[in-house]
């Protein structure tokens, strides 16, 4: 009697784990199909889609911004929109935005804090002295971001950011301005001339457009 009260028990415990195990094999198919299912619909995505995602997917989405950026002097971004002439229901987008340098102007030849007036610092190259005259003959912005000494060889028309203190000898000018974190001094044939007129167009030149990272969509954003 013993025994087969135990073997009751046995059979017992066998179909509930043959039922359990049904139950996971179950619901791993559901599961499974589920997945087949979404990679389907992935795929019939990409298959109708494969034009215009490479319009827009591009490895170098900042020279896109650039290209298209003719006339929108007037605004600080704009979207760039792909579709198809057949399906214009498919659309893709993207955002570009200006950067600029600077986030507002000196009001006078010697501002104190570059951090108050530049933006975007990763974007533009600093240089490093000591500089030719062709240097900044060719150069409307001078970023110098350690001590530096500055032996001018002519007049310079621009806007200077040291960001450590900086001594200007040799002969010439600056028209211009000089922002600056730390000392500045001038030689007794250096002078320093504020033209804001310049500021203005030299703020206006270094602006670029750049892509807005994670704007491109598939779909019109409400």
């Amino acid at each position: 009697m013993i025994r087969m009260k135990k073997g009751l028990v046995t059979l017992w415990s066998l179909l509930i784990l043959a039922s359990v195990l049904c139950l996971f094999l179950w619901r791993d198919g559901e599961i499974l199909a589920l997945q087949r299912a979404n990679m389907g619909e992935r795929w019939r995505y990409l298959q109708q889609r494969e034009p215009l995602l490479t319009q827009s997917i591009m490895p170098d989405s900042d020279e896109l911004c650039r290209q298209a950026a003719a006339g929108q002097s007037a605004v600080s971004s704009f979207r760039i929109e792909f579709v198809l002439p057949a399906n214009a229901s498919q659309r893709h987008y993207l955002l570009c935005r200006r950067h600029s340098l600077f986030k507002r102007l000196p009001q006078q030849a010697l501002q104190q804090g570059v951090a108050d007036f530049v933006q975007n610092p990763e974007s533009w190259q600093p240089l490093t002295l000591p500089l030719s005259k062709a240097d900044y003959a060719q150069r409307a912005v001078l970023w110098l971001k350690t001590d530096s000494e500055w032996v001018m060889e002519a007049d310079f028309y621009g806007i200077v950011l040291a960001e450590a203190d900086l001594q200007i000898r040799g002969e010439g000018t600056i028209f211009g301005a000089v922002i600056h974190n730390g000392k500045v001094l001038l030689g007794e044939r250096n002078r320093l001339v504020f033209q804001p007129h310049l500021l203005e167009k030299i703020a206006a030149e270094h602006q670029q457009w750049r892509y807005q990272a994670g704007s491109w969509h598939d779909f019109d954003p409400l």
